[in-house]
C-alpha cells in the first residue's frame, strides 16, 4: 500500500506496527463493508415480507 507517513517505516519497530496496524484495519473494513450489504439485503427481504402482508390486507378488504 503506497502512502505517506509523517514518520520513517523502515526501522525496525515502526515497520512491523505499521505492517500490523493496516492489516488490523483491512480486517474491519472488510468487516463493515460486508456488514453493509448483509444488513442492505436484509432490509430488501423485510420491505419484501411488509409488502407482501399489506397485499394479503388489501384483498381481504
Amino acid at each position: 500500500l503506497q502512502t505517506y507517513y509523517l514518520y520513517d517505516t523502515d526501522k525496525s519497530p515502526q515497520f512491523e506496527l505499521t505492517y500490523l496496524t493496516q492489516i488490523i484495519l483491512m480486517i474491519l473494513v472488510i468487516i463493515i463493508y460486508t456488514s453493509v450489504d448483509a444488513f442492505l439485503g436484509l432490509v430488501i427481504f423485510h420491505i419484501c415480507g411488509q409488502l407482501e402482508n399489506f397485499r394479503g390486507r388489501l384483498d381481504n378488504l
